[in-house]
């Protein structure tokens, strides 16, 4: 500890790095020549530098799906060993930021989005996710193909007698 002055009024710091992941407790204790002795109510720090684990849980459609609906279902768990998770965010397309419903609260959650009225087309997504602190992290990105339009068929009838 480092102490910084002289006589009644003297300042003391500490300066603790490196420190694991983790929730740590402390209080300071001071005395003076007399023998008197304060103390600070016990406190607590989070040390928390790990984002967010953020995976795909169905009914998400695989990478490279190709469906036949105008609509896709995005639904993901994500759980953090410390702090409560913030959001979910649905990166769509690249640009395009949706915010999604979240089910709990906590240090555990789902969140799940159903894209809508969506034309055939093929799109990208993933989705990020934040705990209380801004540590954040994402999906693998995504890639479906909606096929909604019915393929055309032409019936050309064989010439006379190709069949014989």
């Amino acid at each position: 500890m480092n102490r910084i002055g002289t006589g009644l009024s003297v300042a003391c710091n500490l300066n603790k790095t490196g420190l694991p992941d983790g929730i740590y407790y402390y209080s300071v204790n001071a005395n003076d020549t007399a023998g008197n002795l304060n103390s600070t109510p016990m406190r607590k720090v989070t040390v928390d530098s790990t984002p967010p684990l953020v995976q795909y849980t169905t009914p998400t459609d695989g990478n490279a799906t190709i469906v036949t609906r105008n609509n896709t279902y995005i639904n993901v768990s994500v759980s953090d060993i410390l702090l409560p998770i913030s959001n979910c965010t649905l990166e769509w397309n690249g640009t395009t930021n949706l915010s999604m419903t979240t089910v709990g609260t906590g240090t555990s959650i789902s969140c799940y989005l159903n894209m809508t009225n969506l034309n055939a087309s093929t799109f990208t997504f993933r989705v990020l996710a934040n705990d209380s602190v801004s540590n954040m992290n994402a999906t693998q990105l995504r890639t479906i193909t909606v096929d909604t339009d019915l393929p055309t068929v032409t019936f050309t009838p064989p010439a006379y007698r190709d069949w014989e």
